[in-house]
């Protein structure tokens, strides 16, 4: 399964530059932020009072944040990959609940 949320390497590279600009801890203070901000976004879309392309304002946001804070440690692309799989086998279930 091949995973879109890294970008191209053009985005990959742009935002590891803002990463290494920001410094880890801003950076990861400007990502709880947009977490917030699409929280927030998601319930005003439930009840109404954005649109579904405001929303997706809030959610490219936070993926450009994940896609920066990737740069600290890990492979964002394995540990998605691993839920994917997980996301697979359940919708491939007969449970009705994804648990997590």
């Amino acid at each position: 399964m091949r995973v879109w949320i890294n970008g191209t390497p053009e985005a990959r590279d742009l935002m590891a530059d803002s990463a290494k600009k920001n410094g880890q801890e801003r950076q990861l203070d400007q990502l709880t932020e947009e977490c917030a901000e699409l929280i927030v976004a998601v319930n005003h879309f439930r009840r109404g009072r954005i649109t579904a392309e405001q929303m997706q304002d809030e959610m490219a946001d936070v993926l450009l944040m994940l896609m920066a804070c990737s740069e600290y440690g890990g492979s964002l692309e394995a540990a998605t990959e691993a839920k994917l799989l997980k996301v697979k086998a359940w919708v491939e279930s007969d449970e009705e609940d994804h648990g997590e």
